[in-house]
């Protein structure tokens, strides 16, 4: 898949777009997403996806947003080029993300370039067997209170490859006054290097569980 020029849009979302908002939707059932390549033509018109002056777009264009699923999985996905987030998750669970890559050593790192990026709430998760390269943010972002806000529980993250980076993983679960959890995370497996001058390695806020 290839975002056209001036779309200002996602490559692939199931309707809630990048920050659903309000009470959490009644949830769906199994979406799998496999084998295929997604570049979001991150840019500015006339050449790139986003139609402002900002390549992130507005709002913020993620290459895919899936909210409101039990039962996701992204296997053998190769995920680059987003103008923001490139997988964007929220109010979901039973979700794994396996064999997939993240960014590309070719394509500059700027800001707001999570790989995963998961939403509260959610909950049984696995991350395994990625590549994520040349990403101006996190890795992995577990934000209880974004979106819908809720608790994120029972995440595995094992056997990753990172390139280039500016942050591995970052979990928090307060914003304001809104208090939420990240429970039960667990980490295995992590290789690669952190860019220079990059975020601390592992970002995880008050009241996170590991």
């Amino acid at each position: 898949f290839f975002v056209k020029a001036a779309s200002n849009s996602s490559c692939i979302s199931n309707g809630y777009g990048y920050w659903p908002s309000g009470l959490a939707s009644a949830r769906g059932k199994a979406i799998s997403l496999s084998s295929f390549t997604c570049n979001g033509n991150g840019g500015t018109y006339p050449t790139g996806n986003s139609n402002r002056t900002d390549k992130r777009g507005y709002p913020l264009i993620a290459n895919i947003n899936l909210f409101g699923i039990d039962g996701i999985t992204v296997d053998r996905v190769q995920i680059y080029d987003s103008p923001a987030y490139n997988l964007n998750i929220g109010n979901a669970s039973e979700v794994v993300v396996r064999n997939s890559k993240f960014g590309d050593v070719n394509v500059e790192a700027t800001q707001n370039t999570d790989g995963i990026h998961i939403n509260g709430p959610a909950e049984k998760i696995l991350i395994a067997g990625n590549t994520f390269s040349n990403l101006g943010d996190d890795c992995i972002a577990l934000n209880a209170p974004e979106t819908y806000g809720g608790t994120i529980t029972q995440v595995a993250i094992r056997d990753t490859l990172v390139i280039n980076v500016a942050s591995i993983l970052r979990a928090y679960q307060t914003y304001g006054s809104t208090n939420f959890g990240v429970n039960y995370v667990t980490v295995d497996g992590i290789t690669g290097m952190l860019a220079a001058g990059g975020h601390p390695s592992f970002l995880l806020l008050p009241g996170t569980s590991t």
